[in-house]
């Protein structure tokens, strides 16, 4: 493993890794490069992924994992209806006169957003469409996006005895059971979700 924060340079060190025959790693790297090319979206998911594994600690593991989500949970539009009542908020908005410029824009920019699903449907989506009739993915995919959320605005976990390490490696196989499928290829190493 490369060691991005030593000032000495690069060095190596393994523990407990198995390796893979020099055949097996060449036949990986032309497969790859024989293959079409990924939605970028999905290529997003993927480098944050593998950023993630080479943070140096839980919490930043884990909130850079669960952010791989975000690419694949496209928002979609909630219809007109809801459209109909953002632009009647809207108006609402812009007939007030007492609010600041600069709040006004902020809540126009909020009440826009609403037009569309929360990245939070969006991953119950996701999961809907990968996993089919997985209500304990679904659960999965929701708590850690909640503890991410509490990571991110409060700077830490309501419940101490969350196991963030175990939360990542949950969330990892959901990824890689993703990546296996949208990209028609098989893992070496078999993901179990």
């Amino acid at each position: 493993m490369y060691e991005r924060f030593r000032s000495e340079g690069m060095s190596v060190w393994g523990e407990g890794v198995t390796g893979w025959s020099a055949s097996v790693v060449l036949d990986e790297l032309t497969t790859a490069y024989r293959a079409d090319l990924l939605d970028t979206t999905l290529t997003l998911s993927m480098e944050l992924y593998c950023a993630a594994l080479l943070e140096m600690n839980d919490r930043a593991r884990f909130v850079t994992t669960v952010s791989a989500l975000e690419p694949l949970a496209k928002q979609e539009p909630l219809g007109t209806a809801v459209s109909a009542f953002v632009d009647t908020a809207l108006a609402n908005l812009n007939a007030t006169g007492d609010i600041e410029p600069h709040l006004c824009a902020s809540l126009r920019g909020r009440l826009e957003q609403l037009r569309c699903e929360s990245v939070r449907q969006a991953l119950f989506r996701l999961s809907d469409l990968w996993f089919p009739g997985r209500a304990d993915v679904r659960k999965q995919l929701d708590y850690a996006y909640g503890l991410r959320s509490e990571l991110l605005h409060d700077g830490t976990v309501a419940d101490p005895d969350s196991d963030l390490s175990a939360e990542t490696n949950k969330i990892a196989n959901i990824l890689r059971s993703i990546y296996e499928r949208a990209s028609n290829r098989s893992f070496r190493v078999p993901t179990v979700v």
